[in-house]
C-alpha cells in the first residue's frame, strides 16, 4: 500500500489519519510506503519508520514533475494499493494510472467541494471527480454524510463512491491522554477548542460565543485554544476588542492535545465546514460534553443526531452560547459504543474492502 500526499503539514489532520491507517496497515502485515510531493514545513521525523520518498515541489509543477517518477516507482516497489489525499496528489495519481495499469488508485476526500480554504472552485472538482469516476480507481469520502453530498453533485459516478471513516480511536489515545507531555499547566476549570487556526474552523464565531457566554455566566471557565495556523494574529486582536484577554488562552501547536482535551470541561467544536472532524471524535473517546455547529460534513453523522452531543446550527452564536452554560450545568455520559466505527482496524479493514 503506497499513501500519496501532497505535503505533511505539522498539525494537519489529513496527516495524522493518513499516519493513523498506514501504521495500522502495517502492524496488520502489509508492506507500507508513503509518497510527498512537497516537503515544506513538513515533520519529517514521523515518518522516519515507514518507506517514504520525499519531493521538493508541489503544485502544478510538482504534479508535471512527478507524475511519471510516480509511475516507476509504484512499478518498482510493486505497490498494488495506492491511497491519495488532497487534490494535487488525488490528481498526480490519476494521471500516474494512465501510464501505469498494475495498481488500484483510491482518490480520497475530506470536505466538501465548497471550502473557502482551498484553491480549486466547487466547479472545478467536480470535474476533477467526474474524470477520476471515468477510471479504474475508486473514490472514498471520510464520512456517509460527504458520500451522500458527492454522489447528489455527481450523481453519474454515484457506484465509485464510498464511505471508509478515519482511523481515530486506539489505545496510544488514551495513553496520551494520561501523559502530560507537554507540560499544560493550568490552575482553574476550563474548556478547549482544538485545531487548525483558520477561517474554515471558526475560531473567530467560538470568540464571539464565549463573550456571549460569559455575559450570561460570570463563573464561566476559560478558553483553551490548542493549534495554530494564519489566522492566529487577528484572533488576539479580537480577543483585545472583546475584552477576554483574561479568559482566552492560545497553547500554539501541542504535541499532545489530549491530555489537555481529557481534562476539559466541554469540548467545543465551531467549524464552518469539515469532512470527518477528528477532534470530535477524539473528544467523544474521551468522554467529553460536545458543544458544535452542525456544519457540513460529519458533526451531525458523529453525534448522531444531537444524541452524544449538542448541535447547533451553523452561524447562530446566541444558541451556541446558551447551550455552552446549559451543558455545564446539565451533563451528559457518553457511551462506548459511540465512537465504535472509528477504530484503526474498522478503517483499514473498510480499505482492504475496496480492493477485495
Amino acid at each position: 500500500v503506497l499513501f500519496v500526499l501532497k505535503d505533511a503539514l505539522r498539525g494537519c489532520g489529513v496527516t495524522k489519519v493518513t499516519l493513523n491507517l498506514a501504521n495500522q496497515l502495517k502492524e496488520q502485515g502489509h508492506e507500507v510506503g508513503i509518497y510527498i510531493m512537497d516537503n515544506s514545513h513538513a515533520q519529517l521525523e514521523q515518518f522516519q519508520h515507514i518507506t517514504t520518498f520525499i519531493g521538493n515541489r508541489g503544485g502544478s509543477k510538482g504534479i508535471l514533475k512527478y507524475f511519471y517518477h510516480l509511475s516507476r516507482y509504484i512499478k518498482n516497489q510493486n505497490y498494488n494499493l495506492v491511497i491519495s489525499a488532497k487534490e494535487q496528489a488525488n490528481i498526480l495519481t490519476f494521471l500516474s494510472s494512465l501510464i501505469n495499469k498494475s495498481f488500484m488508485p483510491v482518490y480520497t476526500r475530506h470536505s466538501s467541494f465548497d471550502v473557502s480554504e482551498q484553491d480549486l472552485s466547487a466547479e472545478s472538482l467536480v470535474k476533477l471527480y467526474s474524470l477520476y469516476g471515468k477510471g479504474r480507481g475508486k473514490i472514498v469520502s471520510v464520512s456517509n454524510d460527504l458520500a451522500n453530498y458527492m454522489k447528489r453533485k455527481i450523481p453519474k459516478i454515484a457506484k465509485k463512491i464510498y464511505c471508509c471513516p478515519n482511523p481515530v480511536v486506539n489505545h496510544t489515545l488514551f495513553e496520551k491522554a494520561d501523559n502530560n507531555i507537554d507540560n499544560f499547566s493550568f490552575n482553574k476549570p476550563y474548556m478547549c477548542a482544538v485545531g487548525r487556526l483558520c477561517e474554515p474552523k471558526g475560531f473567530d464565531l467560538l470568540l464571539k460565543i464565549y463573550r456571549l457566554a460569559m455575559d450570561n455566566n460570570e463563573d464561566i471557565p476559560d478558553l483553551v485554544i490548542v493549534g495554530e495556523g494564519p489566522d492566529l494574529d487577528a484572533l488576539k486582536l479580537q480577543c483585545h476588542s472583546l475584552k477576554l484577554e483574561s479568559k482566552v488562552f492560545f497553547t500554539g501547536y501541542m504535541t499532545n492535545p489530549y491530555y489537555i482535551m481529557a481534562n476539559s470541561e466541554l469540548f467545543l467544536l465551531s467549524s464552518r465546514n469539515e469532512g470527518l472532524p477528528t477532534v470530535l471524535i477524539e473528544a467523544l473517546a474521551l468522554k467529553k460534553n460536545i458543544v458544535a455547529f452542525d456544519c457540513p460534513t460529519g458533526p451531525d453523522e458523529i453525534l448522531k443526531h444531537g444524541e452524544y452531543g449538542t448541535l447547533i446550527p451553523v452561524g447562530n452564536i446566541q444558541l451556541f452560547a446558551q447551550s455552552i452554560n446549559q451543558l455545564l450545568k446539565n451533563r451528559i455520559e457518553i457511551p462506548a459504543k459511540a465512537i465504535e466505527k472509528y477504530t484503526y482496524e474498522k478503517s483499514s479493514n473498510a480499505y482492504l474492502a475496496l480492493v477485495k
